[in-house]
Order: structure tokens, then C-alpha cells, then sequence
């Protein structure tokens, strides 16, 4: 994971005999690198939904989505990535916590089971991520559905990206299971 030598807790004019022979970078994010980051999720997450579907498809699965799911997951990638620069407290105990709680029954036949994984890479190549999520096995998960009918397996996935100067993008990509509990 990439970190920045100077932040707000260890801000550069503590070390004013420091020199450098590097051009000064503004460390403030541009509007043009949050719009190439999004950029850059879309087209990851595009790639990750057509490759699911299509293995899945291979074994005669489905891909059912499930949209809330996506949103927690997005909103949990956000804050890891705040975590893992030091901006927030948030923590691994954190994400289970929620995790677990938006998992809860709101009626005795709405709960979910939830496997799946996260990663947390450098953006240089769209074919590695897709070959991380592959072998990871989780397009296996789920019945087959062969009547056509709604399966009580669904996926979220969700990608999130943040953009440091120079173009260095942080990328969070997040697959998940949701299986009906019984």
C-alpha cells in the first residue's frame, strides 16, 4: 500500500533542513484525478461484472446482483482506504462489524450469509485484477439454475479508486456472495 511521507500528523515543516531535488507536487487531489479515478472504477467494475457473468454463464449460473450490498461494500472500500493512510480509525473489527449488522434479518426470511474477499492494489493493469478474482473461485459459489428462476445467490461487487498525484491510483475491489439463509 502506498503512503504519503508528510500528512496532517507529520507535516513537512517539521523537517525544514530536509532538501530535496524533486519538483514540488501539490499533494491536494485535482477535480481531473478524482474524474480519472472514476474513470478507472467504472471501467473495473464493467470488466469485473462481464467476466463474472461470463464464467458463471460457462457453468449454466446466473449473476444475480444485489444493489444494497454494493453500496455497503463501496462505502466500506471508502473508509479502509481512509484507514490505510491513517485519516480514520477504521479497522478490520470495524468492517465485520458492519458487515454483520447490515446482514441482519429485517423479517424472519430476509437474512444473508455473506462470503467474499477484498483487494487493495496499485492500478497498472486491468488483467491481473481480473486473474486475482478468477482464482479466488468465488463465480463457483451458488446452485445451478437451470428453470430460470431467481436464485437465492447474489453478488455484489464494488470498486473503489483514489487517486494520488502523478496518477498513482490506490484501487479496492470488493466480491461478495450473499446466499438466503434457510
Amino acid at each position: 500500500c502506498w503512503k504519503r511521507l508528510f500528512n496532517e500528523k507529520n507535516p513537512q515543516n517539521n523537517f525544514p533542513q530536509m532538501e530535496t531535488v524533486q519538483d514540488h507536487v501539490d499533494w491536494k487531489l485535482s477535480q481531473r484525478g478524482d474524474a480519472y479515478a472514476e474513470e478507472v472504477a467504472k471501467r473495473i467494475k464493467l470488466a469485473v461484472r462481464n467476466r463474472l457473468e461470463h464464467w458463471r454463464s460457462k457453468e449454466g449460473k446466473s449473476l444475480v446482483g444485489n444493489e444494497g450490498a454494493t453500496r455497503k461494500l463501496n462505502d466500506v472500500m471508502r473508509k479502509m482506504e481512509l484507514a490505510a493512510h491513517q485519516e480514520s480509525d477504521f479497522t478490520e473489527e470495524n468492517l465485520h462489524a458492519e458487515l454483520e449488522t447490515y446482514l441482519q434479518p429485517k423479517s424472519s426470511t430476509s437474512g444473508f450469509n455473506m462470503t467474499g474477499f477484498y483487494v487493495n492494489r496499485p492500478f497498472t493493469d486491468l488483467q491481473p485484477i481480473l486473474d486475482e478474482i478468477y482464482n479466488a473461485d468465488i463465480h463457483h459459489a451458488g446452485p445451478v439454475v437451470t428453470d430460470g428462476s431467481e436464485s437465492d445467490t447474489q453478488f455484489a461487487h464494488t470498486v473503489y479508486v483514489r487517486c494520488f498525484p502523478r496518477r498513482i491510483l490506490s484501487v479496492w475491489i470488493c466480491v461478495a456472495c450473499l446466499s438466503r439463509k434457510r
